[in-house]
């Protein structure tokens, strides 16, 4: 069953979803073109679902819709007066995979060596001090991403949408259409029913290479 999101800011009841409004590739077409060479098999197992669509089809026919008067003015600067419009040629890639421990690592380094450990606390993004750990932080402020986009909030998923405008495009996708992704960064284990990470990505490839990643 296509999964997708009905939540938005102020409105709990959302007209039903129906089909896309501009041409999408899902997985089957995109499942041997996104990996690299030697490594599929791994990846190809841990890819859930892939959706593909042009970065100005998007953005035309699934408008940001802002609400809070100083996005208003954000928005209509960015269009009336720059005439923003994103690039003919520009892809918009969106992920979701099964959380796996990928088998490209460094000869000192194994999954078996891998500690992860997972640490309830404020961002602080102050390194350990140890050069055998990596910190990560999550890059999103709920769960349903990009929910609050159109009002007065301003926390990082807010900050990533006024700075690349089409993730606004990108969640009215979301809610407007039977999609396979889906906006929601948690799931339902099948085998204990509780709730558990859906890792997603979100990448734009044009000229330039912009990776927006939302992992748990």
């Amino acid at each position: 069953m296509a999964s997708h999101s009905r939540f938005t800011d102020e409105i709990w009841c959302t007209p039903a979803p129906g089909a896309s409004q501009i041409p999408v590739r899902t997985i089957n077409e995109l499942r041997n073109e996104i990996f690299r060479p030697g490594h599929q098999e791994q990846f190809q197992q841990c890819l859930h679902t892939a959706e593909e669509m042009k970065s100005k089809d998007l953005y035309e026919k699934y408008s940001p819709s802002f609400r809070d008067k100083n996005k208003q003015f954000i928005f209509k600067y960015i269009n009336e007066i720059k005439h923003y419009s994103p690039s003919p040629d520009r892809y918009l890639l969106i992920t979701r995979w099964k959380p796996f421990l990928p088998d490209i690592l460094p000869d000192n380094i194994t999954p078996q060596s891998t500690k992860i450990k997972f640490q309830a606390d404020v961002f602080n993004y102050e390194p350990s001090g140890d050069n055998q750990t990596v910190e990560w932080y999550l890059n999103f402020a709920n769960h349903d991403l990009f929910a609050y986009y159109s009002g007065p909030l301003l926390a990082q998923d807010e900050l990533q949408v006024l700075e690349c405008v089409e993730l606004a495009a990108l969640r009215e996708y979301f809610v407007q259409t039977i999609n396979t992704v889906g906006s929601s960064t948690v799931g339902s284990d099948k085998n204990t029913h509780k709730t558990v990470p859906t890792p997603s990505k979100i990448i734009f490839l044009s000229f330039f290479f912009c990776l927006y990643s939302f992992l748990i």
